[in-house]
């Protein structure tokens, strides 16, 4: 697929052709969201979602908002990341430190096929994790435990709330 202009990837609209596009030729390929990469194979997003690695040396990255829009819920992923599950100064962060970084970074197509953990976030609290790309498990093939973890605090912190987010209990 032709990958977004700049303006369109930076803006909220209602040209979904694009996106419908992607997610058609992915559903072709047995996928469902599919992922854009430009003609030199950088990554940008999904359909409709923020792409987001975890490499083989603990870094969870996801590319730069340039050509990609700046989604509220990739962002909230990052700090949450960053807050919760990346070790500090060789210590653990809490008791639940799986990360040695968060980044935001240009990603290859090699990046995503030597990823650990690939997901694919949007809608404030949706995570979906990527077990195969283009037919080839990534990782060991199951949502591995940096998606399972951010998809858990991306829930607690909608359930209760925080200075980003008013608690759903209180609506």
């Amino acid at each position: 697929m032709p990958t977004k202009p700049k303006l369109l990837a930076e803006l909220k609209s209602n040209n979904y052709l694009l996106n419908a596009l992607t997610m058609m030729a992915a559903s072709d390929r047995g996928g469902t969201f599919g992922i854009v990469a430009d003609a030199s194979g950088v990554l940008l997003e999904s359909c409709v979602l923020n792409l987001v690695a975890v490499g083989s040396d603990g870094v969870l990255r996801t590319p730069k908002f340039e050509n990609a829009l700046a989604g509220t819920t990739v962002r909230r992923v990052m700090e949450i990341a960053k807050r919760s599950l990346v070790t500090v100064d060789g210590g653990a962060n809490g008791s639940a430190a799986m990360l040695r970084g968060v980044s935001q970074q240009t990603l290859t197509v090699q990046d995503a096929r030597c990823a650990r953990e690939l997901f694919l976030c949007a809608g404030d609290t949706h995570l979906y994790a990527i077990t195969k790309l283009d037919g080839q498990l990534v990782g060991d093939g199951r949502i591995g435990p940096v998606a399972t973890a951010l998809g858990e605090l991306l829930l607690a912190d909608a359930r209760d709330g925080h200075e980003h987010h008013q608690s759903m209990w209180e609506l």
